[in-house]
């Protein structure tokens, strides 16, 4: 892989953790901006790594137009309150079209880590 290649991968990756890393409501000129705190989805029941799954997606739809034909899979979840990864599969939108994978870990914290 190219040394352009390699930086648009992380540009990708850097952009896709500040907006994961954003709060809903919190940027008054775009308030959908971000996801809701992952920590209150983490901690909530049931169901809260499909929730993330699908806010994930969204996200990236949203605000990473380099993509495209994006699929978010849950990889881990030790178990409810917990870390949980995803692997998020998409094709980067170049000439020719890549296919590109990116990981997302959702710590108990909240905190959110995305590697390409």
């Amino acid at each position: 892989m190219s040394l352009d290649r390699a930086r648009l991968r992380q540009s990708i990756a850097n952009n896709l953790e500040r907006v994961f890393t954003s709060r809903e409501m919190h940027a008054p000129a775009q308030l959908d901006y971000g996801m809701p705190d992952p920590n209150t989805i983490l901690h909530a029941s049931e169901g809260s790594a499909d929730l993330l799954r699908q806010r994930l997606k969204a996200c990236v739809e949203a605000y990473e137009p380099r993509l495209q034909s994006v699929r978010v899979l849950e990889i881990d979840a030790v178990e409810i309150g917990t870390k949980m990864h995803f692997s998020i599969h998409a094709t980067l939108v170049s000439d020719p079209p890549e296919p590109i994978s990116i990981d997302a870990s959702i710590e108990a914290t909240g905190r959110i880590r995305v590697t390409v």
